[in-house]
């Protein structure tokens, strides 16, 4: 056999390969990482009751609750278990603010999906009370990270 055509052969076998092989890396999720954005000017004691499956394969709810700082965006680590559901009831509170809309409602995080790894949900609290002019600006200064040296103007927050 001529080389030319050996090495065709080879290269024509590996390229036509390469679709497979990616396609064999797609597996299935009902479960989504879940990640907690806080978009307030206040600190907040989220509680998060979550559904997902344990290693030995049966479907379980767990619940804790972690601290946020403002603009603090991070996934959730309840003991060293980085969280993954298909369901969730989640709610926050601060000195001056409770938010509960999903407290004694469920919220469908994870569906059914095709893909190479598992992907995020990000769960987003916000300050409904300031007016939507403001926002922006506020979230600029809570994404900046200047959170403890800057001040909201107050005409901001009516």
């Amino acid at each position: 056999m001529d080389k030319t055509v050996f090495f065709f052969c080879i290269f024509w076998a590996l390229l036509s390969a390469q679709p497979n092989y990616v396609a064999s890396q797609q597996r299935s999720f009902e479960r989504r990482y879940l990640i907690v954005e806080n978009s307030t000017p206040y600190n907040l004691i989220v509680n998060v009751q979550y559904f997902t499956e344990t290693t030995s394969g049966r479907w379980e709810w767990f619940g804790a609750a972690w601290k946020f700082i403002p603009g603090e965006r991070a996934y959730l680590d309840d003991d060293n278990f980085k969280v993954n559901a298909k369901s969730i009831y989640i709610w926050a509170k601060s000195d001056q603010k409770e938010w509960s809309e999903y407290k004694s409602r469920s919220l469908q995080i994870g569906d059914n999906y095709t893909a190479n790894q598992m992907a995020d949900y990000t769960f987003r609290f916000i300050d409904e009370s300031l007016p939507a002019s403001a926002r922006p600006r506020l979230l600029d200064i809570l994404k900046s990270g200047k959170t403890k040296t800057t001040a909201i103007p107050i005409e901001w927050l009516r």
